[in-house]
């Protein structure tokens, strides 16, 4: 059933699929602050092997904001900012140091220390 629906997915439409093959695999379905951590580490994970670097970054950018400006995303919301900046003025405001030339490392960076530093939840 899961492999009939095309993209783009409607994740309302989809989700009561994916929840009932979950608990056919018997695997827990995260909610809440949980599922939000897990939709985070994934796009970290993702931007640390250098896959789709500023789309992954833009959907923690949205995270961020859906959640009211979460603390502990704020340097990936003024990031993503910056880079949006330096796309179309060569300077931006929202990040010291970030340049185009190495603003994809210090995502990067950003993205190992939150893991690390988020690594028990």
């Amino acid at each position: 059933m899961l492999a009939s629906f095309s993209k783009p997915v409607d994740s309302r439409e989809i989700k009561p699929y994916v929840s009932a093959v979950l608990k056919d695999l018997n695997l827990v379905e995260n909610e809440g602050n949980d599922a939000v951590i897990s939709k985070i580490k994934y796009h970290l994970v993702e931007i640390i092997h250098g896959h789709a670097i500023r789309s992954n970054l833009k959907e923690i950018y949205n995270i961020c904001i859906q959640n009211g400006y979460r603390d502990d995303l704020m340097k990936f919301y003024l990031l993503y900012n910056a880079w949006d900046e330096l796309d179309s003025m060569d300077v931006n405001f929202y990040y010291d140091g970030a340049t185009k030339s190495n603003i994809e490392e210090i995502i990067k960076e950003n993205a190992t220390n939150w893991l690390d530093e988020n690594a028990e939840k």
